[in-house]
């Protein structure tokens, strides 16, 4: 519900829930990511390593977060382009 609620530019919504998701589970790296990556696009970016270094420190090492952001879908959600990169 955050990431459809981030797509349809609800970003102080997307962070409280979550903010609900970290509370309900605080070791789920994944929450720590997607606010990471809200802050970074925000130009948040104390923020944004605060929420990155926790993620770092749970996150299993098998979890790429590269792999994800060089998804066409996800480039395109997150940074508002499908553009491939020449």
């Amino acid at each position: 519900m955050a990431h459809v609620q981030f797509l349809q530019k609800n970003i102080d919504e997307a962070l409280r829930s979550y903010d609900k998701l970290e509370k309900e589970d605080p070791k789920d790296f994944r929450s720590y990511f997607c606010k990471g990556m809200i802050y970074s696009l925000l130009d948040r970016n104390k923020e944004a390593r605060e929420q990155f270094a926790k993620y770092k420190e749970l996150s299993p090492r098998k979890f790429e977060m590269e792999g994800y952001l060089r998804t066409a879908l996800s480039r395109m959600k997150l940074l508002g382009t499908d553009e491939k990169e020449s």
